[in-house]
């Protein structure tokens, strides 16, 4: 997988975003929802769209829509509607100063596959909405899960370390993938994901 430097450098209009998110985002810092968390999903959006051999046009929306999917997000204070609201229009306002060739309303449609619960049911998304959903469930290969994972949304929902662990397994053993490039990922990874959640939660659990 390429690097996410280079990856960013393959679009003027990434690179701007990349440059606005950095300065500008309220959410850089947060524990789970933060800048790698963008990062990440728009790598692995990366990757999906090489896959599918996707349009120039459509790759730089996929990849605005990744690295804007969650700006600017609460960290825990709000819901998920409001988060995926405020990330709309932020890239909206952002696509509108800085790159108006790029379809704003097909940003956001993208966007608003990631809103969980889920309000778009598997049948109802497009191939782009169906990646974009995919990637975002792949920070669990990332070799900081832990930390981003585990540790973040602990703080960022106010949960027990424990209860998190128990959840994350659950969570991640019943996530549906939705294109043919994600159930590949599941089908070559997750069962090693499996095992590692197994064996935090023996570590976490220890008697001492």
């Amino acid at each position: 997988m390429e690097n996410t430097l280079d990856i960013v450098n393959k679009h003027p209009e990434l690179q701007k975003g990349f440059s606005w998110i950095m300065k500008n985002s309220t959410s850089n810092n947060l524990p789970y929802h933060n800048f790698n968390h963008l990062l990440t999903v728009m790598r692995y959006t990366y990757g999906a769209c090489k896959f599918y051999e996707l349009t120039e046009k459509d790759e730089k929306e996929m990849l605005l829509a990744a690295l804007f999917h969650d700006v600017n997000h609460s960290g825990g204070k709000q819901n998920d509607e409001w988060n995926v609201r405020r990330a709309k229009e932020t890239v909206t306002k952002f696509i509108e100063e800085f790159c108006s060739d790029i379809d704003s309303d097909e940003v956001c449609g993208i966007i608003t596959a990631t809103q969980y619960p889920y309000i778009i049911e598997p049948e109802d998304m497009d191939l782009k909405q169906q990646i974009i959903r995919d990637a975002d469930l792949l920070q669990a290969l990332e070799p900081n899960w832990i930390q981003q994972i585990i540790m973040g949304l602990s703080e960022e929902m106010n949960i027990p370390m424990d209860v998190m662990i128990t959840g994350q397994k659950s969570f991640l053993m019943n996530a549906q993938f939705n294109t043919n490039w994600g159930i590949f990922w599941k089908e070559n990874t997750w069962k090693e994901v499996k095992q590692k959640l197994e064996k935090l939660d023996k570590l976490y659990n220890l008697d001492i």
